[in-house]
């Protein structure tokens, strides 16, 4: 093959380079010659759900394309090819048109095809080949020609670094192409190419022609974009300009092979798995904005007196950029604007936003990127830009639109170093409640101004005292948890300190998911597992087990209730052993030979024994109060209290935690919050104070949330609320 790379000499019959720019998007209709399909791969292969969800997306962006909706383009994913010549005589001149290798797409390019045979078979008549559909569409490509030059360009500069497209032949000539015309060749496949020969014929394959598993699986697509598009038929769809829409609307982005790279394929398939090629917000935004048609030239002459220097100013967005992205890379920071470092726990779906500053631009254009509208924000930006060249940058210039988002990061910036709006606007952004709507409402105040204007919203989660027994886990349990989400936030906010303020740390609360959990369970409805049952023996036992060595019994009657806890003991660990050896045996080989052996039934032992542990516990628990001079025996038992789903008995806790935890009592998991703060999981503030008693330091030692407890810990809940409503900042 005669190349200027392995001859040293331009050869002009080649040069044009029919395969196009690396990185140029290309409608599907611009797809032209005969595409090949290698003999290593295996053959087309799509089943009846890939299809439908094919056809689904095509048609939900035809009705978005239609009405006029901001999807302007619909992303069919990267084809990446390697273009091969089809040397000869020179005398006809088809032998010199490119072959393209397709290293990654065929699934989709076959599909197109199909598509395109059932449309346009004469039998069907949805699109006849007699009219000229583009003239229903023309309007559309008028309206949007601006975008799409603006779009080619910035995809171009994001593979080359080039500033300019270097290729002078239109993109898409419409009088050249009227219908989708490329073909496919299966190598080692003859049968398959004959399929698709056929069928772009119009003509109509048989089950009974299709035996192979090529053949097959073709056969099955064909057949069930038939019936589907027989269904929509059934609907009235104007199929000429669908038609058209399909064609000039649905794109893929091109990627070419260095065909000269032994190893480029190899290259090409490890960086798209890898998912490095480029087609984000942020990418396709930092080249719009870098894009040399928004600034003077270097000469200077004949420009727009009203763009920047391409010198200064370009370098300074450039450098800029990189600090945007560097700035929220800082987790406590990403943590206040509501994300966390582990993305699949993050209150949003942070696999938008792995090149951060995509939040930002969502956040500053107040779009929503989604799987329909992928590219929200740039569309905004290119639309900004857009609107700015029709003005002759009169009114703002890409400077001017690049400060504007930056001073949106400025602002947060400014709040996240304040301990009162860091707080109050993390909450905020944690709850999903923080808009560019909001945001344009804050950030012109003055500081005194914005903090009672962010208070008047927070505090809208904060219930009044005379409605604090409508917050009840069994009534109103995502109420429950915003509320005590804020009062652990309030609850840091608020402290006292010298010094650097403490803070709540959003970057591990959004690590985590919460809910909200009895701080005393005395029950064990809803622990049906084996393992389950160990977890909550393990735990009540070893406060079992602690009870008599510190325990202020009466001296007389120390040895019997020795006895009594010695028995308990005794009778969880023959239970536990008796448990652990059943899931042994039921592991184990002979287990499967030996089925006729009934094991011992544990669960009705396990129900019967929990609830003589809390019986134990509970007479306890009364014998202490009596001696403390508190209710009578039995007067706190919580299980028999009607306010056991009152706030004053539920907290913030890891909804991950074991469910025999959550259904464990007080001390039990006093015992399990205690180590997991020694070895430092984040609990929030205001639940690691329930735990140690610090609102209650007289209670310490005893086995249940007591009275006194809750009635302390409410009172702090409330005061939390009167510092949120005063005029105290806390500062």
């Amino acid at each position: 093959m005669h190349t200027e790379q392995n001859t040293g000499i331009i050869d002009h019959k080649h040069s044009k380079q029919p395969s196009g720019n690396s990185g140029e998007l290309r409608a599907l209709i611009e797809l032209e010659g005969n595409f090949i399909i290698p003999g290593y791969q295996r053959g087309y292969r799509w089943n009846d759900q890939q299809i439908y969800d094919f056809l689904n997306d095509i048609f939900e962006f035809y009705e978005q394309f239609k009405n006029g909706k901001e999807n302007k383009i619909y992303f069919l994913q990267p084809v990446v090819v390697m273009e091969n010549y089809n040397e000869g005589t020179g005398n006809d001149e088809k032998e010199n048109e490119p072959e393209i290798n397709i290293v990654d797409g065929q699934q989709r390019l076959t599909t197109v095809l199909l598509l395109n045979a059932v449309l346009l078979n004469p039998s069907n008549n949805y699109v006849p080949k007699n009219i000229d559909y583009r003239k229903s569409i023309k309007k559309q490509l008028d309206r949007d020609a601006i975008y799409y030059e603006f779009f080619d360009k910035a995809i171009h500069y994001i593979f080359s670094n080039e500033v300019e497209v270097k290729n002078d032949k239109p993109r898409f000539d419409i009088k050249k192409n009227k219908f989708i015309n490329y073909t496919l060749t299966i190598n080692t496949r003859n049968e398959s190419d004959e399929f698709l020969k056929r069928v772009a014929k119009g003509i109509e394959p048989t089950k009974q022609e299709c035996a192979s598993i090529d053949l097959y699986f073709l056969y099955k697509a064909y057949d069930k974009i038939r019936q589907y598009i027989d269904e929509k038929n059934k609907k009235g769809i104007n199929w000429i300009e669908f038609y058209g829409i399909f064609a000039n609307q649905v794109k893929v982005l091109w990627y070419v092979i260095d065909n000269n790279d032994s190893g480029g394929e190899i290259a090409a398939f490890t960086r798209l798995n890898s998912g490095k090629i480029p087609l984000t917000n942020a990418e396709l935004s930092r080249a719009a904005l870098l894009n040399p048609a928004y600034y003077k030239s270097k000469d200077n002459k004949d420009d727009n007196q009203n763009l920047p220097d391409i010198e200064t100013e370009r370098g300074l967005i450039s450098v800029g950029w990189d600090n945007l992205e560097y700035e929220l890379r800082k987790p406590e920071f990403w943590g206040f604007l509501g994300f966390s470092e582990n993305n699949h726990l993050s209150n949003f779906k942070d696999e938008r936003y792995q090149t951060r500053i995509d939040f930002l631009l969502d956040f500053h254009f107040n779009k929503k990127s989604s799987e329909d509208n992928k590219l929200a924000s740039f569309l905004a930006l290119a639309e900004e830009l857009k609107n700015a060249e029709k003005d002759k940058f009169s009114k703002k210039n890409v400077k001017q639109i690049w400060e504007s988002i930056q001073l949106d990061l400025w602002k947060l910036q400014t709040w996240y170093d304040d301990n009162d709006l860091y707080h109050w606007i993390g909450y905020l952004f944690a709850e999903k409640q923080m808009n560019q709507a909001l945001f344009l409402n804050f950030k012109d105040l003055e500081k005194d101004a914005l903090k009672k204007k962010v208070k008047s919203i927070v505090k809208e989660f904060y219930p009044d005292e005379d409605k604090f027994g409508e917050y009840t886990y069994d009534t109103n349990k995502e109420e429950c948890k915003k509320f005590l989400f804020l009062y652990n936030v309030e609850f840091v906010r608020s402290m006292k300190t010298a010094g650097k303020k403490p803070r709540y740390d959003f970057s591990a609360h959004h690590q985590k998911k919460w809910t909200i959990e009895h701080i005393n369970a005395q029950n064990v409805e809803g622990l049906n597992t084996k393992e389950q049952w160990l977890t909550w023996l393990e735990g009540h036992l070893e406060v079992l087990t602690s009870i008599f060595p510190t325990d202020s019994f009466q001296k007389t009657d120390a040895p019997r209730k020795k006895d009594a806890v010695q028995h308990l003991s005794d009778r969880v660990e023959e239970l536990m052993e008796k448990i652990k050896s059943s899931e042994r045996f039921k592991s184990s080989e002979l287990f499967e030979y030996s089925k006729q052996f009934k094991l011992p039934e544990t669960k009705d032992e396990f129900l019967t024994l929990s609830e003589c542990i809390l019986q134990f516990f509970d007479k306890r628990a009364g014998e202490t109060n009596a001696l403390d001079g508190d209710k009578a025996p039995g007067e706190t038992n919580v299980r028999d209290e009607d306010d056991v789903h009152e706030l004053s008995n539920l907290a913030l806790l890891d909804g991950s935690a074991n469910s025999a935890l959550n259904n464990s009592i007080f001390r039990v998991k006093q015992n399990k919050i205690v180590e997991e703060m020694k070895q430092g999981s984040f609990i929030p503030p205001a639940t690691q104070a329930v735990f140690l008693r610090l609102f209650s330091m007289e209670e310490q030692g005893k086995l249940y949330w007591t009275v006194k407890d809750r009635q302390k810990y409410q009172d702090d809940i409330k005061a939390k609320r009167k510092g949120l409503l005063g005029e105290d900042y806390g500062e």
